[in-house]
């Protein structure tokens, strides 16, 4: 009678297993999917970003051409009141051609700036339908517009929760007159590579600044690729520069396994740095 009873246990037992082994694997595929959502989202948020960027880069194309198409009508104004006045008439063939000039020269700014503003509102159209249609996590960054000013107050706002240590890169020198380091406490240690030309007099001049620091120590990356910023390895914000002005591979993250995989690239770039 036993023997019935125990089988009947085991059975019970091993649906009991493999029930807590669906459960897991139940967790584990909420937990990806919890996660793609996060990455989604912030994916979504950097679209909305460039998208506003692009807006107030049009607001301000608009009103240039508003101020040019201004100055030219008045230009006109005036060349019309010269044609009026009883100066002689050498004169007043100067003056117009003078004004001629000037009138052409604000027409094909005007008309720069509009083609300009055309390519803009097209990035927007373009920005707006990867918002609609974005089906992957994966962002395309071939044409995404991220600029300097943009990662350089990142690397600005990571540097502020600083404890220990840093480790930055940034294109030049002059580039760090952005960040606050000055304002950093004495008890963390800064790692700096960039290009540092001495033969330039502002390159010297904040090369000796940061070294009088005492707890900065800069070396000379000459390659202008690329912007770091890895704080206490528990942040990092990492930026490749690509063949557009504004056109920037830019990732943020604090994963410790993300960290752990980049250290040694970040570490690279400061090894293969020349003393100065």
């Amino acid at each position: 009678m036993m023997e019935p009873l125990r089988k009947e246990f085991d059975q019970i037992k091993e649906k009991i297993e493999q029930l807590k082994e669906s459960l897991d694997l139940k967790d584990e595929q909420i937990k990806t999917l919890k996660e793609s959502l996060v990455f989604k989202k912030d994916q979504v948020q950097t679209l909305k970003n460039n998208s506003q960027y692009q807006k107030s880069q049009i607001h301000k194309l608009e009103e240039l051409i508003k101020t040019r198409e201004e100055q030219m009508e008045s230009m006109k104004e005036k060349m019309e009141s010269v044609e009026k006045s009883p100066n002689n008439e050498v004169q007043l063939k100067d003056t117009i051609q003078e004004k001629d000039e000037k009138i052409d020269d604000l027409e094909a700014q005007i008309e720069e700036l509009k083609q300009n503003l055309n390519y803009k509102k097209e990035k927007i159209t373009e920005l707006k339908k990867d918002m609609e249609d974005s089906d992957t996590n994966i962002i395309d960054y071939t044409n995404i517009e991220i600029s300097k000013a943009e990662i350089l107050e990142k690397m600005e706002d990571i540097l502020k929760n600083s404890i220990n240590s840093i480790m930055i890169c940034v294109p030049r020198i002059t580039d760090l007159e952005r960040l606050s380091l000055f304002d950093l406490k004495s008890s963390v240690a800064i790692k700096i590579s960039c290009l540092v030309n001495m033969k330039r007099t502002d390159h010297v001049d904040l090369f000796k600044e940061f070294r009088d620091m005492g707890t900065v120590s800069i070396r000379n990356y000459e390659r202008e690729d690329r912007y770091i910023i890895m704080r206490d390895n528990e942040e990092l914000l990492f930026a490749l520069v690509g063949n557009q002005e504004e056109n920037h591979l830019a990732f943020y993250t604090t994963d410790s396994k993300h960290l752990k995989e980049f250290n040694p690239i970040v570490m690279d770039t400061w090894l293969r740095s020349k003393k100065i």
